[in-house]
């Protein structure tokens, strides 16, 4: 029994239940009983507008964490985009119609009022994109290779520069935080040739791979999380997931989740809004905050993201100073 106990919450994790008690079988000694309690879904909840200090505290820290949604308590979960050491990736993966574009503009509520400098690649014609137009530092709203190849490699150029920085000296928190926002990866640089695509996916797997030092996040989001639509080398950098409903498709949550994660297969398309968010340990049930277009209009332009020429300046300015 003891065993077994021990193992509860890997079997909570596994079976996706809320937890696991073990208790002593009356009717045999030698034997224990296992119950499972099922997971609660979270009602939706409205975004927390007061935690975007709307009241003229602005530009927040991008080091705070942001505001992405509520567990099945009812309490507040928060993304740590950014920290201390740098930046990270978020993957986020549901099939159409349940809340992926709803989770990429609550995390860009979070975002609007940071200091970020905020990019978007939106291969499918970026309408939740042009709503942020006056807050973002630029944008790729098409599947044009060469406008989403240029673009990734402004960035990647960047991180390069801010790697220098470090190499002389400089620390991750001197550099003006940056996210790079890809909705449906799956269609990056699609209308291009096999060898634009190709080198569509290697830019962004760099820029994964070295931005957390550079203070680089990714926000990356689609519909199919097969290893087609999702480099495997991208997807295992992915510090945090996101794994919206994927009904009856248990490969597609362990995808995103971990092996032998099916939770997401469990919920409903009509759990809109609802995943399974994980960064290594057991998934956390929760429901991405509900945000109107009311909210996107009073935040849409805030903050003071500054574009690549000026971020290239201000890294090239403290290269200088440190190797001087």
């Amino acid at each position: 029994m003891a065993d077994v106990e021990r193992a509860s919450p890997s079997l909570a994790s596994v079976f996706g239940c809320a937890r696991v008690e073990v208790e002593h079988d009356a009717s045999r000694s030698d034997r224990c009983v296992v119950v499972f309690h099922r997971l609660r879904l979270p009602a939706f909840a409205p975004f927390p507008v007061e935690a975007l200090a709307l009241d003229g505290l602005l530009p927040q820290s991008s080091t705070m964490p942001l505001p992405l949604g509520v567990d099945a308590n009812g309490d507040a979960v928060a993304l740590p985009l950014f920290t201390s050491v740098g930046g990270t990736t978020l993957l986020v993966g549901g099939i159409p119609g349940t809340g992926k574009t709803g989770a990429v503009r609550t995390l860009l509520c979070g975002l609007a009022p940071t200091t970020a400098s905020v990019f978007v690649v939106d291969p499918t014609g970026g309408a939740e994109a042009s709503r942020w137009s006056s807050r973002l530092s630029a944008v790729v709203a098409d599947a044009d290779p060469g406008r989403t190849c240029d673009l990734l490699g402004e960035l990647l150029a960047l991180v390069v520069r801010r790697g220098e920085v470090l190499g002389a000296g400089g620390v991750t928190t001197m550099f003006p935080p940056v996210v790079l926002v890809c909705d449906e990866l799956a269609e990056l640089a699609a209308a291009g040739t096999s060898k634009q695509q190709d080198d569509a996916r290697s830019l962004l797997r760099r820029l994964v791979a070295l931005g957390r030092k550079t203070n680089l996040s990714c926000i990356l989001a689609t519909q199919r999380t097969t290893s087609t639509s999702i480099d495997v080398t991208t997807r295992s950098l992915a510090g945090w997931r996101l794994a919206l409903p994927h009904p009856d498709d248990a490969s597609g949550s362990e995808a995103l989740l971990g092996p032998g994660r099916r939770q997401a297969a469990d919920l409903s398309r009509d759990d809109v809004g609802a995943g399974f968010l994980t960064n290594g340990g057991p998934p956390r049930l929760i429901r991405v905050f509900e945000s109107t277009d009311q909210l996107v209009e009073a935040l849409r332009t805030t903050g003071s993201g500054l574009g690549l020429c000026e971020l290239m300046h201000l890294d090239s300015v403290a290269l200088r100073e440190l190797t001087s």
